[in-house]
Protein backbone atom coordinates (compact mmCIF):
# COMPACT_ATOMS: atom_id res chain seq x y z
CA UNK A 1 0.00 0.00 0.00
CA UNK A 2 1.29 3.36 -0.88
CA UNK A 3 1.92 5.76 2.02
CA UNK A 4 -0.43 7.99 0.07
CA UNK A 5 -3.20 5.84 0.97
CA UNK A 6 -3.00 5.92 5.05
CA UNK A 7 -4.77 7.68 7.23
CA UNK A 8 -4.39 10.83 8.12
CA UNK A 9 -7.33 12.75 8.42
CA UNK A 10 -6.93 13.77 12.32
CA UNK A 11 -9.76 15.03 14.30
CA UNK A 12 -7.37 17.78 16.36
CA UNK A 13 -5.10 18.44 12.89
CA UNK A 14 -2.34 15.91 13.86
CA UNK A 15 -1.05 12.86 15.15
CA UNK A 16 0.27 13.96 18.36
CA UNK A 17 -2.78 16.22 18.99
CA UNK A 18 -5.46 13.11 18.36
CA UNK A 19 -3.18 11.42 20.91
CA UNK A 20 -2.95 13.26 23.56
CA UNK A 21 -6.70 13.98 23.53
CA UNK A 22 -7.70 10.25 23.45
CA UNK A 23 -5.06 9.54 26.09
CA UNK A 24 -5.92 12.68 28.35
CA UNK A 25 -10.08 11.69 28.19
CA UNK A 26 -9.24 8.56 29.53
CA UNK A 27 -6.54 8.90 31.72
CA UNK A 28 -8.29 11.71 33.76
CA UNK A 29 -11.64 12.80 33.12
CA UNK A 30 -12.08 15.41 35.63
CA UNK A 31 -8.29 17.14 34.48
CA UNK A 32 -9.65 16.72 31.26
CA UNK A 33 -12.41 18.64 32.20
CA UNK A 34 -10.51 21.69 32.45
CA UNK A 35 -9.32 21.90 28.87
CA UNK A 36 -12.82 21.73 27.75
CA UNK A 37 -14.02 24.42 29.91
CA UNK A 38 -10.68 26.67 28.90
CA UNK A 39 -9.50 26.56 31.82
CA UNK A 40 -5.83 24.86 32.01
CA UNK A 41 -4.03 27.62 32.94
CA UNK A 42 -5.83 27.60 36.55
CA UNK A 43 -3.13 26.92 38.96
CA UNK A 44 -3.92 25.17 42.53
CA UNK A 45 -1.71 24.75 45.32
CA UNK A 46 -0.67 21.60 46.92
CA UNK A 47 -3.62 20.46 49.91
CA UNK A 48 -6.24 22.88 47.69
CA UNK A 49 -9.51 20.64 46.88
CA UNK A 50 -9.03 21.17 43.03
CA UNK A 51 -5.81 20.27 43.34
CA UNK A 52 -6.58 16.79 45.06
CA UNK A 53 -9.48 16.21 42.87
CA UNK A 54 -7.92 16.98 39.84
CA UNK A 55 -5.07 14.62 40.03
CA UNK A 56 -2.70 17.50 39.91
CA UNK A 57 -0.65 15.76 43.14
CA UNK A 58 -0.09 12.49 43.56
CA UNK A 59 -3.31 10.31 43.67
CA UNK A 60 -4.00 6.29 44.16
CA UNK A 61 -5.20 4.99 40.56
CA UNK A 62 -7.11 2.30 40.41
CA UNK A 63 -5.65 -0.76 38.10
CA UNK A 64 -8.28 -3.15 39.24
CA UNK A 65 -8.60 -6.53 41.18
CA UNK A 66 -7.65 -4.55 44.55
CA UNK A 67 -4.44 -3.61 42.45
CA UNK A 68 -3.35 0.37 43.37
CA UNK A 69 -0.45 2.63 42.16
CA UNK A 70 0.03 6.05 42.59
CA UNK A 71 -0.10 8.52 40.02
CA UNK A 72 -0.21 12.05 39.54
CA UNK A 73 -1.51 14.44 36.02
CA UNK A 74 -2.52 12.62 33.31
CA UNK A 75 -1.43 8.98 34.79
CA UNK A 76 2.41 9.60 35.50
CA UNK A 77 3.19 6.32 37.69
CA UNK A 78 5.20 7.37 40.71
CA UNK A 79 5.81 3.57 41.25
CA UNK A 80 6.61 2.29 37.77
CA UNK A 81 9.22 5.02 36.84
CA UNK A 82 12.19 4.80 38.04
CA UNK A 83 13.93 7.97 40.50
CA UNK A 84 15.91 8.76 37.78
CA UNK A 85 12.68 9.01 35.59
CA UNK A 86 10.57 10.82 38.26
CA UNK A 87 13.34 13.54 38.71
CA UNK A 88 14.12 13.97 35.55
CA UNK A 89 10.52 14.06 33.76
CA UNK A 90 9.37 16.30 37.05
CA UNK A 91 12.25 19.05 36.70
CA UNK A 92 11.71 18.94 33.07
CA UNK A 93 8.50 20.85 33.34
CA UNK A 94 9.79 23.01 36.54
CA UNK A 95 8.69 20.89 39.36
CA UNK A 96 11.46 20.29 41.38
CA UNK A 97 11.53 17.90 44.53
CA UNK A 98 12.11 18.69 48.02
CA UNK A 99 14.73 16.51 49.55
CA UNK A 100 12.03 14.83 51.69
CA UNK A 101 9.83 13.83 48.34
CA UNK A 102 12.88 12.37 46.66
CA UNK A 103 13.24 10.55 50.25
CA UNK A 104 10.14 8.85 50.48
CA UNK A 105 10.18 8.06 46.42
CA UNK A 106 13.51 6.39 47.08
CA UNK A 107 11.95 4.05 49.28
CA UNK A 108 8.38 3.94 48.04
CA UNK A 109 9.06 0.16 46.94
CA UNK A 110 8.55 -1.08 50.59
CA UNK A 111 6.07 1.45 51.07
CA UNK A 112 1.78 1.30 50.18
CA UNK A 113 0.96 3.70 47.91
CA UNK A 114 -1.45 5.11 50.33
CA UNK A 115 1.47 5.48 52.57
CA UNK A 116 3.58 7.58 50.02
CA UNK A 117 1.14 9.43 48.67
CA UNK A 118 0.35 10.84 52.65
CA UNK A 119 4.09 11.45 52.34
CA UNK A 120 4.45 13.21 49.25
CA UNK A 121 4.45 17.11 48.78
CA UNK A 122 4.16 18.32 45.50
CA UNK A 123 1.82 19.22 42.84
CA UNK A 124 1.90 19.80 38.76
CA UNK A 125 -0.46 22.80 39.46
CA UNK A 126 -1.90 22.66 36.92
CA UNK A 127 -3.31 21.09 33.27
CA UNK A 128 -0.70 22.97 30.97
CA UNK A 129 1.79 21.46 33.61
CA UNK A 130 0.34 17.63 33.42
CA UNK A 131 -0.09 17.61 29.70
CA UNK A 132 3.83 19.06 29.29
CA UNK A 133 4.60 15.79 31.48
CA UNK A 134 2.55 13.40 29.81
CA UNK A 135 3.87 14.99 26.45
CA UNK A 136 7.63 14.03 27.73
CA UNK A 137 6.70 10.71 28.62
CA UNK A 138 4.97 9.67 25.78
CA UNK A 139 7.77 11.62 23.55
CA UNK A 140 10.69 10.40 25.65
CA UNK A 141 9.27 6.89 26.70
CA UNK A 142 6.44 5.71 25.28
CA UNK A 143 6.74 6.08 21.70
CA UNK A 144 10.68 5.10 21.60
CA UNK A 145 9.68 2.13 23.50
CA UNK A 146 7.23 1.23 20.91
CA UNK A 147 9.68 1.91 17.85
CA UNK A 148 12.23 -0.66 19.81
CA UNK A 149 9.26 -3.22 19.83
CA UNK A 150 8.30 -3.15 16.31
CA UNK A 151 11.85 -2.58 15.32
CA UNK A 152 11.37 0.78 13.23
CA UNK A 153 10.14 4.03 13.30
CA UNK A 154 6.53 3.92 12.41
CA UNK A 155 4.40 6.35 10.26
CA UNK A 156 2.25 8.51 12.93
CA UNK A 157 -0.96 7.14 11.75
CA UNK A 158 -4.52 7.07 13.20
CA UNK A 159 -4.02 3.44 14.59
CA UNK A 160 -0.79 4.21 16.52
CA UNK A 161 -2.72 6.55 18.63
CA UNK A 162 -4.51 3.56 20.09
CA UNK A 163 -1.27 1.38 20.40
CA UNK A 164 0.14 4.69 22.42
CA UNK A 165 -2.79 4.54 24.60
CA UNK A 166 -2.09 1.44 25.14
CA UNK A 167 1.60 1.34 25.84
CA UNK A 168 0.86 4.51 28.41
CA UNK A 169 -1.67 2.42 30.21
CA UNK A 170 -1.72 -0.62 32.79
CA UNK A 171 -0.74 -3.67 32.04
CA UNK A 172 1.58 -1.96 29.04
CA UNK A 173 2.29 -3.88 25.97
Amino acid sequence: MALSNLHTNWTLGSYFADRNDVIKREENKPLYGQVTKGLQGETFVFNSVKSIELGLQPYLDDLGSGRFSLAMGYGFDLYKNSLSDIVNFLGQIGVTLSQADIGWLTIRNSLSPAALQANLSFTLGNEITASNLMGLYLEQKSETALDQVLGYHRVKVKCCVWVIRRRFSDPPL
